[in-house]
C-alpha cells in the first residue's frame, strides 16, 4: 500500500508549487515589502516631512498592499505553472467550511503552549524583542487592526491556504506542514518571533490539514495575536528583565510547568505526522482513482 501511495500521491506536483519555488516567493515577499517603504519616503520627502519617520497608517497601508501583491502573485504564478490544467483557485479558499469545536479549542490551547515554550527567546534575545515592542508602538492605534484582524487573515490564506496546500500536493502533508512553517517564522523577520512563529506555524498547519477549514486556521490565528496584544497592552512589565525575573523566582514551578507544555507539545506533534500520513494515504487514492477513470476514458 505504500509503494502504491507514494506513487501516486504526488502525481500532479509539476502543477502546484513546490520547495523550490519557495526561493522565488521570499524574493518576491521581500520585493512587496521593500517597495511600499521607498513609496512612502519618497511621499514624506515630496510633502516635505522627515522621510524615515512611519506613522501608524503608513505601516498598515504597506502591509495591505504588500500582502495583496503577494496573493496577486502567487494566483498569477499557480497559474502558469498548471499550464492550463486544474488547479484551485485562490478564491475557492475563502468558502467557509464549518470546523468542529474541538479542533479550534485544540488549536487554541497548543498555539498558547507553543507560546510557553518560546518564552525563554524574549529573556535570551531582549534587543529583538525591544524591536517588536517599538514596531507595536509606532503602529499606534493601528496596531489592534493590523495585528489582530488584518494579519490573520492574510498570512493564513498565503501560508496555509496557498504555499501549505499546494506543497502538500508536491512532497506531502508533512513536508508541507514543516516547509510553510518554516517560510512562515521566517518572513517575521526577528529572532524573537522566530521560535513562536515556526511552533505555532505546525500547530495551525496540523489544524489545516485535518479540518482543511482555511476559517478554523484564521480563528486561532485571531485568538492568539488578540491574547498578545492584551497582554501588551494590560501588563506593560512584561519585559526580557521581569521575565528572567519570574522565572529565577519561581524555578520549580517553572519547570514543571515547561515539562508539561513540552509533553503535550510532543503529543501534538505526533498527531500531526500521524494526521499527515492519512492525508497522503486519501489524497494517493483519490490520483489513483482519478487517473484509472482517465485510463477508462481514453
Amino acid at each position: 500500500m505504500n509503494k502504491i501511495t507514494n506513487k501516486c500521491s504526488f502525481v500532479t506536483s509539476t502543477k502546484y508549487l513546490n520547495i523550490k519555488d519557495l526561493i522565488l516567493i521570499l524574493v518576491v515577499f521581500l520585493l512587496a515589502n521593500s517597495v511600499p517603504i521607498l513609496g512612502i519616503i519618497f511621499f514624506r520627502n515630496l510633502t516635505s516631512t522627515d522621510p524615515y519617520v512611519f506613522q501608524g497608517i503608513d505601516i498598515t497601508l504597506g502591509y495591505i498592499l504588500s500582502f495583496f501583491v503577494m496573493v496577486v502573485f502567487l494566483s498569477i504564478y499557480r497559474r502558469y505553472r498548471s499550464k492550463g490544467g486544474d488547479f484551485q483557485r485562490v478564491r475557492t479558499l475563502f468558502k467557509v467550511e464549518k470546523p468542529m469545536p474541538s479542533i479550534i479549542l485544540m488549536g487554541v490551547v497548543m498555539v498558547f503552549v507553543a507560546q510557553f515554550i518560546s518564552l525563554p527567546l524574549s529573556a535570551l534575545f531582549p534587543e529583538s524583542y525591544e524591536q517588536y515592542i517599538s514596531a507595536i508602538e509606532m503602529l499606534g492605534g493601528y496596531a489592534l487592526l493590523l495585528t489582530v484582524f488584518i494579519a490573520p487573515l492574510f498570512e493564513e490564506v498565503i501560508f496555509r491556504g496557498i504555499i501549505l496546500n499546494d506543497i502538500s500536493k508536491a512532497h506531502g502533508a508533512l513536508v508541507a506542514v514543516v516547509a510553510s512553517s518554516l517560510f512562515f517564522a521566517a518572513i517575521h523577520l526577528n529572532l524573537v518571533q522566530l521560535g513562536p512563529a515556526f511552533l505555532s506555524a505546525l500547530v495551525l498547519g496540523y489544524v489545516y490539514v485535518s479540518s482543511g477549514s482555511l476559517l478554523a486556521v484564521t480563528l486561532i490565528h485571531f485568538v492568539n495575536n488578540a491574547s498578545s496584544y492584551l497582554i501588551l497592552e494590560v501588563f506593560p512589565s512584561f519585559t526580557p528583565d521581569n521575565i528572567l525575573v519570574w522565572i529565577n523566582d519561581n524555578v520549580l514551578v517553572y519547570s514543571i510547568m515547561y515539562i508539561v507544555a513540552v509533553i503535550l507539545y510532543s503529543v501534538m506533534i505526533f498527531g500531526l505526522v500521524k494526521c499527515c500520513r492519512k492525508h497522503d494515504l486519501i489524497t494517493g487514492l483519490k490520483h489513483k482513482n482519478s487517473d484509472m477513470n482517465l485510463n477508462e476514458v481514453q
